[in-house]
């Protein structure tokens, strides 16, 4: 191999080493998919022809655990009852994603639907999802009012009802219900051969034309629904003046939905009871009783020449009975009730839709708060705007907003769940006043391998060899909550030995550092290496400094005058002492002795100082076992230069220095120079 080829490849090599240490890694993608999981919720809505976000489709591992997709993942969905509902054909979970939510288009046919999720190399899963509403089974039939002019004018005058087997309104599917009609006598009351209840209504009016007096029945049925008669009579109007008011309400029963229904006749009859019509407008007052069950319309005019008029009723959502009063001038008054069905809400549920998350601080929109009736069925609040509390019992694994609002008209809304970056458990709970509360939990888990964020400490950070230290771990996740149940592996650089780990809580791990023996101040780093299940291994270190073993031993000074003379109550501190010594002080003997006890070896600077003395700072190094270290204080009468012996000793040196000097000058003079101005010729 050639030197350039070698050359190359090495280049190569840590190109792409270098690209290995720079990539980022701070989250490894979770297990691959390998199934699917569908849910629905609400589990059941109202069979209303609306469409409710309701499917979700999840991705999860062989364990159940969510995971994400590593591509974008179309499902296949499908409904075994187009009748009861649609869902979307198909919905993507998008890459990176573990689930995606499909629409579902309810009809107005009430009933259970197995929705299906397939995708290519995923098993099918299903589901099933109701929808509510009465289910229609008979018709029922009424005059509206029962008794009309005999005047060959058509008069809208038969109301056709769909009901279920109790008697209550239901709705006609989304194509309609085609009814026939027929008359027992068609010269007295003919009506036309059919009516069509049309998709999502409970009833229809009819038109009715008499030639004749008399009473004729009339006949309604269809394919599939018990089949139903009405009496109608006809007569030819009274002459003479009106006495009393008669209400007709028709259908007597009518849905609790917040809409206006014509289903209120107001008839003018005389003394003997027969229909009979006004010279003038007779203006009818109209009252209901329970106005939070329905409204009627205030006033009603019947015209001249009419027998009767239609007044409006409009509803709420809140089902009950209500009296309609009818009251007019100079005529006596009459009474009907009407009644307003529909699912009463008294209690709250809570679904959680997927049910299973990921630990990875996102927020989720995945908790449906539904009101129900007794029995679980889907029912809206009459009164306004439901205001509901919600809680997790676990903040520390997911949050939730502190209140949800479900509209006035709508039974369930959607609230976030916010994850953090624990993997655990936690129960939602939603309250609102007038409701039984609801409950239900939600999993998280750790699908991402996020790194745990470690520091280190250690206390103190300078430990003399073979003495401890205390060093401490904090262990939090990437979000910042405190982490148990780690496990925490300490090392060092240089040896040493470290005790067992204890758990103090709140995230934190501590150990005692003994260290090793070196002759030498040492760096010594300490590294913590932190494993969790489902974390990927994090890594901390800090540095500490071991320093040799210091000696301790007695150390004395001596402060004496330039004459040698000891000298007394002379202050001595230390102003600098080696790290982890206390400060030294005391006053001079008589001797002019101090004496310390159990005294560090290392440099010292003494400040030393009297009245009537020249204050001086000394600094000296201390050995175990030395000679007494003399300091000098110079009187202020003396004002002597001399501070320790060594500068005394100094001072002589350079004395003598001076006087040999001195003399070889003398010498050079008396030897060399002298006797050349005695014989200058030589």
């Amino acid at each position: 191999m050639s030197r350039k080829t070698l050359i190359a490849i090495l280049f190569i090599f840590i190109f792409s080493s270098t690209i290995a240490i720079i990539k980022p890694a701070s989250q490894a993608l979770a297990i691959e998919p390998t199934k699917l999981k569908i849910y629905v919720g609400p589990t059941s809505v109202p069979a209303d022809d609306s469409v409710y976000d309701c499917v979700f489709v999840q991705l999860q591992d062989s364990t159940s655990k969510p995971s994400r997709a590593t591509e974008d993942t179309t499902i296949s969905l499908s409904s075994s009852l187009t009748s009861v509902g649609e869902v979307d054909p198909t919905v993507t979970i998008s890459k990176g994603n573990t689930y995606a939510v499909a629409n579902f288009d309810t009809t107005f046919t009430p009933g259970t639907t197995t929705i299906a999720a397939t995708a290519s190399g995923y098993g099918t899963v299903q589901t099933s999802l109701t929808t509510v509403a009465p289910v229609p089974s008979k018709l029922a039939l009424y005059g509206f009012p029962a008794v009309l002019p005999s005047d060959s004018t058509p008069y809208y005058a038969l109301v056709v009802q769909l009901q279920d087997s109790s008697g209550n309104p239901a709705k006609a599917p989304l194509g309609g219900i085609t009814v026939t009609l027929t008359s027992s006598n068609s010269t007295i009351a003919s009506v036309p051969s059919s009516a069509t209840i049309s998709g999502g209504q409970t009833y229809t009016r009819a038109s009715v034309i008499s030639s004749a007096s008399g009473s004729a029945v009339i006949t309604a049925q269809t394919s599939g629904y018990t089949s139903t008669q009405a009496t109608i009579n006809t007569q030819q109007p009274a002459t003479t003046q009106p006495k009393s008011l008669r209400i007709y309400v028709a259908p007597p029963k009518n849905l609790a939905d917040n809409a206006a229904h014509s289903q209120i006749v107001v008839q003018l009859l005389n003394a003997t009871g027969a229909i009979a019509r006004s010279d003038t407008p007779v203006t009818i007052q109209l009252t209901s009783s329970s106005e939070n069950v329905g409204r009627v319309q205030p006033t009603l005019e019947i015209p001249v020449d009419q027998v009767y008029a239609t007044a409006t009723f409009s509803t709420t959502y809140k089902a009950g009975t209500t009296t309609i009063t009818a009251a007019a001038t100079d005529l006596t008054t009459d009474t009907e009730t009407i009644t307003t069905i529909g699912p009463i809400p008294s209690k709250l549920a809570v679904y959680f839709n997927p049910s299973t998350l990921p630990a990875d601080k996102q927020g989720y929109d995945v908790i449906q708060v539904q009101l129900q009736d007794a029995s679980g069925k889907p029912a809206l609040d009459p009164n306004g705007d439901v205001t509901v509390s919600l809680f997790s019992s676990e903040p520390t694994v997911g949050t939730v907003p502190e209140t949800l609002t479900i509209p006035y008209g709508s039974t369930y809304a959607t609230a976030t769940f916010t994850s953090t970056y624990v993997a655990s458990s936690t129960t939602i709970t939603a309250q609102a006043s007038g409701y039984t509360t609801g409950q239900s939990q939600m999993r998280t888990y750790l699908i991402d391998q996020f790194s745990l964020n470690v520091t280190l400490v250690s206390e103190p950070i300078t430990v003399v060899s073979g003495k401890q230290t205390n060093i401490t771990a904090y262990v939090v996740d990437p979000g910042g909550t405190p982490t148990s149940d780690a496990t925490v592996r300490f090392s060092s650089s240089g040896g040493g030995t470290f005790a067992t780990v204890k758990t103090l809580g709140n995230g934190s791990y501590n150990t005692i550092y003994t260290a090793p023996n070196f002759n030498t101040s040492t760096a010594v780093t300490i590294t913590a290496n932190v494993s969790k299940t489902d974390y990927k291994t994090s890594t901390a270190t800090t540095q500490i400094t071991v320093v040799p073993v210091v000696k301790y031993g007695t150390m004395r000074i001596c402060v004496k005058d330039y004459n040698g003379q000891p000298i007394s109550d002379a202050n001595v501190s230390a102003i600098a002492q080696p790290a982890g010594m206390l400060n030294l002080t005391a006053r001079t003997n008589s001797s002019g002795y101090v004496i310390f006890e159990s005294v560090a070896e290392g440099n010292y600077t003494f400040n030393v100082n009297k009245p009537g003395c020249e204050p001086v700072n000394e600094t000296f190094s201390f050995i175990v076992g030395s000679q007494p270290q003399t300091l000098y204080l110079a009187r202020i009468a003396d004002s002597q230069p001399i501070v320790s012996d060594q500068t005394a000793d100094l001072t002589y040196i350079w004395i003598t220095i001076v006087a040999v000097a001195a003399v070889a000058v003398v010498v050079v003079v008396v030897f060399v120079i002298l006797p050349r101005f005695r014989h200058p010729q030589e």
